[in-house]
């Protein structure tokens, strides 16, 4: 079953899956609504049996936008991808652990990257550094993105502000790292 775009009944399940997975607070229904209808952000979900599995959010931003946007070193990505009009930024991709190494993940990653291959040049996508953090670099290396950068205590300034628990670090600061990948269009 391919991908479906986000809609507004998906918030919901979207808020349970992103509050086990990438921790309590950290998406919310305003940042999610967002990606409701919007040609900039953009949102897909895999279903199976009805219930959401897995999902992906993604923004299509200027390098001033990334580097606005981004929680740590911004003049490193601003300088990275300044040459580029448009950047798509796939900013989480999320799968339900009870269907974790089953493609869902590879799934949502090409389903993204073929959508919106056509139009930008290049891919960025940020993927949380910790211990069984699951298949998403070798999905990421398989559709042709590489790692540039890892970056330490990514999320903890902006955890401290929003005050979201890390399910590694418990309550703020968060003191995870992530990891940087970028894909090129040739």
């Amino acid at each position: 079953m391919e991908p479906e775009a986000f809609q507004k009944q998906h918030i919901n399940a979207v808020l349970e899956l992103s509050n086990i997975a990438i921790g309590q607070g950290y998406l919310t229904i305003a940042s999610l609504n967002k990606y409701i209808n919007s040609a900039k952000y953009i949102g897909f979900v895999v279903l199976r049996n009805g219930d959401l599995v897995g999902f992906t959010l993604i923004d299509l931003l200027t390098p001033l936008e990334v580097k606005k946007t981004v929680l740590k070193d911004h003049e490193w990505f601003y300088t990275t991808l300044n040459s580029y009009d448009q950047i798509v930024f796939i900013k989480q991709t999320v799968v339900s652990s009870k269907y974790s190494n089953q493609g869902i993940g590879s799934q949502l990653v090409q389903h993204s990257t073929k959508i919106l291959n056509a139009k930008k040049n290049i891919h960025l996508s940020t993927v949380w550094q910790k211990e069984n953090s699951g298949s998403m670099p070798k999905v990421l290396m398989k559709n042709g993105f590489l790692l540039s950068k890892i970056i330490l205590n990514y999320w903890k300034n902006d955890s401290l502000v929003k005050k979201y628990d890390c399910p590694i670090c418990g309550r703020p600061p968060c003191k995870c790292a992530t990891e940087v990948w970028i894909k090129k269009k040739h």
